[in-house]
C-alpha cells in the first residue's frame, strides 16, 4: 500500500472490534491507458471479511450477523 492512504472516514464500531482501517480507491488502468469507469473501494485493516460458502446467500450472512449481536 502506498504511503499517505488516509484513515477511513467511518471506522468499524467498537462493538465489532473497532479499527484504524485505511481507505482508498483502486482504479484499474488498461495497457492502452484507459481507466476503469467503476472503481473499487479498498479497506486495509479492521475486521476480517466474511467469506460466503458456495450456495450461501448474502441475506443468510446478514441474518447470521444480526443473530450474533
Amino acid at each position: 500500500m502506498p504511503a499517505g492512504v488516509p484513515n477511513c472516514s467511518i471506522q468499524q464500531q467498537a462493538q465489532y472490534g473497532g479499527s484504524s482501517a485505511r481507505c482508498g480507491e483502486l482504479v484499474i488502468t488498461a495497457g492502452n491507458g484507459k481507466k476503469s469507469v467503476n472503481a473499487v473501494t479498498v479497506t486495509v485493516g479492521g475486521k476480517t471479511p466474511t467469506v460466503l460458502a458456495a450456495g450461501q446467500t448474502i441475506q443468510s450472512a446478514i441474518d447470521a450477523a444480526y443473530r450474533a449481536t
